[in-house]
């Protein structure tokens, strides 16, 4: 076996290099216009980092972190409980979590509550999602 090194044999997709570096450039730009986390292969240069001086990662939270701390009482633990219920009630249900902009576990929620079942303040308060 020879010493030089072994290279992965390029395919030929009619495409040129520098069409490819160019749309890689432009990539690149919007990456950092949009502060967007790369992927970057290494090369022979990059490969000898050991001189390179680590550098500190500014960690900014995400709004749902910065709503759960401003969130105050979680809402009680929960258990999937499956109900039979009449075709027209869960139409109804579907209709008044759209119309209402709440999710199906408040609507039925508020109605039990409405009921006469004693549902704590902080289950009743308005979810910001509307996919259960």
């Amino acid at each position: 076996m020879s010493a030089h090194k072994i290279l992965p044999k390029r395919m030929d997709l009619g495409v040129d290099d520098v069409e490819i570096e160019n749309k890689l450039a432009a990539a690149r730009e919007v990456a950092v216009m949009t502060n967007t986390p790369t992927v970057s292969f290494p090369n022979d240069k990059a490969l000898n980092h050991a001189d390179a001086a680590p550098q500190s990662v500014k960690v900014t939270p995400l709004p749902a972190q910065e709503r759960e701390k401003k969130r105050g009482p979680r809402p009680s633990a929960v258990r999937r409980y499956s109900v039979d219920l009449p075709v027209y009630l869960i139409d109804e249900i579907h209709k008044r979590s759209f119309h209402t902009s709440r999710t199906k576990k408040l609507v039925i929620l508020e109605a039990l509550n409405a009921g006469g079942l004693k549902v704590k303040d902080v289950d009743l308060e308005h979810e910001d999602n509307n996919d259960d």
